[in-house]
């Protein structure tokens, strides 16, 4: 969770937005989406961590990001943030993309 985030209906079990054969539950960057897709804003993310693809994604999301830290750099700045490198990492899985549930409302 990002530090702006705000749960505020404890009687909700988040789990039940993960189905079975979900890696990860996420909101939609963009309401056009379709349900699977890479393009989750990772502000709040479920992840399923007993999903065999889940270990693969973030291997391949830490990667990204520690060549992005240890990386280029724009003034002074990260050029990129962290959503950036789990987008490249779900991107390129392209197996990965049936097992991401992207939501429309459950995270505002």
């Amino acid at each position: 969770m990002d530090a702006d985030t705000l749960a505020y209906d404890f009687s909700f079990d988040v789990t039940s937005l993960l189905g079975q054969d979900d890696m990860l539950a996420a909101q939609k960057v963009s309401p056009n989406d379709v349900m699977r897709t890479w393009n989750v804003n990772n502000g709040i993310t479920l992840w399923n961590l007993r999903h065999n693809t889940t270990m693969e994604i973030a291997r391949r999301w830490l990667e990204r990001t520690s060549k992005g830290i240890n990386g280029a750099c724009v003034h002074g700045w990260k050029e990129h943030g962290d959503q950036h490198y789990l987008h490249n990492a779900l991107r390129d899985a392209k197996e990965a993309i049936q097992y991401i549930k992207a939501l429309t409302n459950e995270f505002r």
